[in-house]
């Protein structure tokens, strides 16, 4: 299925004419519509320290389409540029995380791990921030995690919190790569 075609981008009038998203699904984008069967998110990665709620809930939206189609005044070309900045900047902060994480668990030196967890909350502050600007919960809720964490200095729950930012961001990919972003 093709979502962008070359006439969209070369300023075709009669694409945009009707002023409706068109080429991008019409309905929020839930995990379960994308994740087979048994391969879901860990209940062990929570939204709360008592552990009451997964963060990849079928309740939770991967990303809002038709919300930022509705922000964005229905502009497909903007919304293409958005997404990818979005996914440029996630996969950035997750490598910033990851380079953290393994500094935290080589690192013995008590005085400097204070440091570690600044930068990794401060990692996780823009992935949830931008995940809150870009309509993506389950992102934004698995980003909102590691940064409490981070801030209380749990490394162990920061790990976890790691595994659901990397399955939130496979989920993502997933759906971007099926409106060929």
């Amino acid at each position: 299925m093709l979502f962008f075609d070359d006439d969209n981008f070369r300023g075709n009038a009669d694409a945009f004419s009707n002023n409706r998203m068109t080429k991008f699904p019409n309905k929020p984008l839930l995990p379960s519509s994308i994740v087979a069967d048994g391969d879901t998110c860990s209940d062990d990665a929570s939204m709360s320290d008592a552990g009451s709620s997964s963060v990849c809930s079928n309740s939770d939206l991967i990303i809002d389409l038709d919300g930022i189609m509705d922000q964005i005044h229905h502009n497909e070309g903007l919304m293409r540029e958005l997404l990818l900045d979005y996914r440029d900047e996630i996969d950035a902060q997750l490598l910033k995380i990851s380079e953290i994480l393994l500094s935290l668990q080589k690192d013995d030196n008590s005085s400097e791990l204070g440091d570690f967890f600044d930068r990794l909350a401060m990692a996780a502050q823009c992935i949830k921030d931008a995940s809150s600007d870009m309509l993506c919960s389950e992102m934004q809720a698995a980003a909102a995690s590691m940064e409490r964490h981070a801030t209380k200095k749990d490394l162990k729950k920061c790990l976890v919190d790691y595994g659901v930012l990397n399955q939130a961001s496979t989920n993502l990919s997933a759906v971007l790569e099926s409106v060929e972003i």
